[in-house]
Order: C-alpha cells, then sequence, then structure tokens
C-alpha cells in the first residue's frame, strides 16, 4: 500500500468508478480500486487502519449471513468503514454460485441487499459475484435488482457501459514480488513517468 502511495496512486470506490463509467466525470491520474470479499474480520483489523494511514479507502464486499459471526465483520466496524469513506457492497446472502441455481436470485441478490442497507445503514450499489461466475442470466438479473456495477475477474483495465456488470478485478497474493505486483497496472509505476 505505501508503494501505491509512492507511485501516485489514488483509492476510488467501484460504485465511484461506475458513477464515471455510466455518466462521465473526471478520475485521479492514476485511480485504483481495492476491494475486499467476503467480510473477514482480518480486513477491519489488519487493513482498514494500513489504509487509513495512507489516506485510501476501499470497497467491503459482505456476504450477507457472514455478518457478526466468529470470524467476520461486525455491523459496528461495517459502520465504521462507511464513515471512513470505504464502499460496503453485497456478495450475495450465502456466498452461492448464481449460475447453479437461478432460483436464488432474489436470495442472493435482492434480500442480501437489503439485509446489509437495513443493518449498516447505507445504499448498496454494487454486488460482487461468488467465485467470480456469471452468465448472461445472472448479469441481467444483478441490473434488474438495481445494482449498478457487478465485479467479477479478469485483466481488463478498459471497461463501458457494455462491461459495467461484469468489472475485471485482479487477485493480489501476498507473495507478490514489487515487480510482480508492479506489473499489474497498465502505466509506468515509477512517480512522473506515465
Amino acid at each position: 500500500m505505501r508503494q501505491l502511495k509512492n507511485w501516485g496512486c489514488q483509492t476510488i470506490t467501484a460504485a465511484q468508478l461506475a458513477d464515471v463509467i455510466q455518466h462521465g466525470g473526471g478520475l485521479p491520474e492514476r485511480p485504483v480500486v481495492i476491494t475486499f470479499d467476503d467480510g473477514d474480520l482480518d480486513v477491519y483489523e489488519n487493513a482498514f487502519p494500513i489504509l487509513k494511514e495512507l489516506g485510501f479507502v476501499a470497497t467491503m464486499y459482505v456476504v450477507a449471513s457472514y455478518m457478526d459471526q466468529p470470524n467476520f465483520i461486525t455491523t459496528d466496524q461495517l459502520k465504521t468503514l462507511a464513515k471512513a469513506g470505504w464502499e460496503i457492497g453485497s456478495h450475495s446472502s450465502n456466498h452461492a454460485d448464481l449460475t447453479l441455481n437461478y432460483n436464488l436470485f432474489y436470495q442472493e441478490l435482492y434480500q442480501s441487499r437489503e439485509i446489509i442497507e437495513a443493518a449498516v445503514g447505507v445504499e448498496v450499489r454494487t454486488f460482487a459475484y461468488p467465485y467470480g461466475r456469471v452468465d448472461p442470466t445472472v448479469l441481467a438479473k444483478t441490473r434488474d435488482y438495481g445494482y449498478t456495477a457487478g465485479m467479477g475477474l479478469g485483466t481488463s483495465t478498459t471497461h463501458s457501459p457494455y462491461t459495467i456488470y461484469y468489472l475485471s478485478r485482479r487477485e493480489v497474493q501476498s507473495s507478490y514480488s514489487l515487480e510482480e505486483f508492479s506489473a499489474l497496472f497498465p502505466w509506468n509505476t515509477q512517480p512522473g513517468e506515465p
């Protein structure tokens, strides 16, 4: 995270990115969207203090049934993240692969958002697909249930309104060297260079 700061990166939330894609507007010169899935407690205990110190925000995708469970984030902690500028998004109700059972759409897409919004007191605007798995029906239902964007997996750094329901994300492993990490970015990571 300190290296991101040294490179001149500025963080934005997934919802902010979606707004710019859909409606236009400006982004920082080196925008980075940091996301965390599931709602693990260690994000609050370890990642949040580091990001806060650096003036960074992130998007936390919560599995609704995991909130307030052992080793997972509490609703009060989610409220603290939201007050610090983090986006709180849905990662479903039970982390179900939506491509395997369309009968789960209402519970996993709609009810998860309702539960998180009621518990945390924020608007849930974006959805992260469990396992990154989607098909055309899942994409359509994500839009139909009122989400402004969906987060998947992938390597693309160019998005448009046509990809808004499957924005690419890259997983960053703790074992990555700084060279491997810097190779993930579409720009030269040396300060002052494009």
